[in-house]
């Protein structure tokens, strides 16, 4: 298993054995479903979510299957924080908003030696609305 600290084992451990109803080691799709109903979550998904973290293909999903399913959870969410905080940077009136002010100040105080013309060019690039804001999901996109 690629390195996971001692914590992180116990605490996807924990997790894991919580799904696996049957204690066979591994977690199928009716375990999931089931899990997935409880959490309040549209349990028709657990077959899609069981195929993309079971990667020897045989139908279940093993401890280190989903260790590497978490991880990469984990790295989506670290990422998405990082947005957040970068969005943040702009959104200088915190209302969850990226005017095209907002926008050009940010651009300006990075030093980019930027027309007012071109500034309105990336703004409109990153507005796919063309509501003249830039939401946070505007802003993750733009990051492909």
């Amino acid at each position: 298993m690629t390195s996971v600290s001692e914590e992180k084992k116990a605490e996807y451990g924990a997790m894991f054995s919580a799904l696996d109803k049957d204690g066979s080691g591994t977690v199928g799709v009716l375990e999931l479903r089931e899990a997935m109903r409880r959490l309040g979550l549209d349990e028709s998904k657990a077959a899609g979510t069981l195929a993309g973290a079971d990667l020897d293909g045989d139908g279940e999903v093993d401890f280190e299957e989903f260790v590497a399913l978490l991880r990469r959870l984990d790295k989506g969410e670290a990422k998405k924080a990082e947005l957040q905080a970068i969005f943040a940077e702009f959104d200088a009136d915190g209302d969850g908003f990226i005017s095209h002010a907002e926008y050009k100040q940010v651009v300006t105080r990075l030093g980019e030696n930027i027309t007012d013309e071109q500034v309105s060019e990336l703004f409109a690039l990153t507005d796919s609305d063309d509501d003249k804001l830039i939401t946070f999901d505007e802003f993750r996109a733009s990051f492909g």
